[in-house]
């Protein structure tokens, strides 16, 4: 029987955990696009451009690709060790906070 030691040929799976700033960059990138877009839709509607019009609708298809890279940045960045104990929690705090914003509003319009 051979006996090779393999530990030139071992390595470690150790993959990249995302770029926080990545992903805000991907998301204000896809809201600039969309803005544009709108922009060129409403402008093209308004002085009667088929150039704008067609140009903006074609930007809704990249403001839709942006869209989906910065879902998919998100998913692959999702924090994998979350429990349904830590969700609930989160939830939770997100619930009591959603809460306190009525609750605030409510006062200052004197209901």
């Amino acid at each position: 029987m051979h006996n090779h030691d393999l530990a030139e040929w071992s390595h470690d799976h150790v993959f990249d955990v995302g770029s926080h700033a990545a992903e805000r960059g991907t998301r204000l990138v896809m809201w600039i696009t969309a803005a544009m877009m709108l922009i060129e839709i409403v402008a093209g509607w308004r002085f009667n451009s088929m150039a704008l019009l067609a140009d903006g609708w074609h930007m809704s298809s990249h403001a839709v690709a942006i869209g989906l890279s910065a879902c998919a940045l998100s998913v692959v960045t999702y924090d994998a060790d979350l429990t349904p104990v830590r969700i609930r929690q989160q939830l939770s705090q997100h619930h009591e906070i959603a809460h306190a914003t009525i609750e605030i509003h409510q006062r200052r319009r004197g209901e």
